[in-house]
């Protein structure tokens, strides 16, 4: 939703990626509305697969209208997309939709200008972050204001994450990175883990999938000429538990509801003593 109605002359969508990986975005459609509803929707995109090569990977998908559209609401759809990897034959789908941006382009109505600039500082200058995983090597550098070729190193494979954590909210105009377009960056109002010995993968909403699979990912990197022979294993999986914290917010697993023994009522006990033997069967 935008403020109000614009004239649109285009849209900027930035979607996440893999390292070692192109997608395809599956089914794209892009509408916009000047109804909340869209009861006069106009589809400005679609319904299209957007393939990603390795010279578009990680850039925006464009949509440049020849003539401008005036709406306030925008919305897309995305039916998953497909993963082929770069470093191995291995594919597969996944039903996730990553947009890390949505720009809107519209122009100023009548008697608006642009917002002046604001002054902004480096509020991570000198500042060292919490680690999760192996300590980095030369933490210092990641955060002395400088991009140059003194920088830290992550000493932990896969996906690790640092986090900076202040006592004050601010309100951030921009985040970078330096060059490297695989970072992820977020922030938040509220800690997002327990502490510094809580590795960012286990402190993040998950559900369990069993699997085989090895490699990529926080797993880290593995010997991939090897899936081409065929493995003689075995995957056997007897019972899976899934445990959470008695009275936590979002339960969503019904407790076990424990079962009654039955109790068997005591036989005769069967003697000898005088007893015809018919009445102590």
């Amino acid at each position: 939703m935008i403020s109000a109605s614009r004239e649109i002359h285009s849209i900027n969508l930035y979607r996440n990626g893999y390292e070692n990986a192109l997608n395809t975005f599956k089914r794209i459609k892009v509408e916009v509305s000047s109804n909340e509803d869209f009861s006069d929707a106009n589809v400005l995109f679609g319904t299209a697969d957007v393939e990603e090569t390795a010279a578009t990977k990680l850039a925006a998908q464009t949509i440049n209208l020849t003539t401008p559209v005036t709406a306030r609401y925008v919305r897309i759809w995305q039916k998953g997309h497909c993963i082929q990897n770069t470093n191995s034959s291995w594919k597969g789908y996944g039903n996730g939709v990553g947009l890390r941006e949505i720009e809107v382009i519209a122009k100023l109505k009548d008697g608006e200008t642009l917002p002046d600039a604001q002054e902004t500082r480096n509020i991570a200058l000198g500042k060292l972050p919490y680690v999760y995983g192996l300590d980095p090597t030369n933490i210092a550098a990641i955060s002395d204001g400088k991009q140059d070729d003194n920088y830290a190193v992550h000493n932990s494979t896969g996906e690790r994450w640092l986090q900076f954590e202040y006592k004050n909210r601010y309100r951030i105009h921009e985040a970078q990175a330096g060059h490297y377009p695989l970072v992820r960056i977020g922030v938040s109002s509220t800690p997002t883990s327990a502490g510094k010995d809580v590795d960012g993968m286990h402190s993040r909403p998950m559900f369990p999938i069993p699997e085989t699979q090895v490699g990529d990912g926080w797993v880290g990197d593995v010997d991939y000429t090897k899936q081409a022979t065929k493995q003689d294993s075995n995957f056997l999986v007897d019972w899976v538990r899934v445990y959470q914290i008695r009275g936590a917010a979002g339960d969503a697993f019904r407790r076990p509801v424990r079962r009654r023994e039955r109790r068997v009522p005591d036989r005769p006990r069967l003697t000898d003593r005088g007893a015809d033997r018919s009445e102590q069967r």
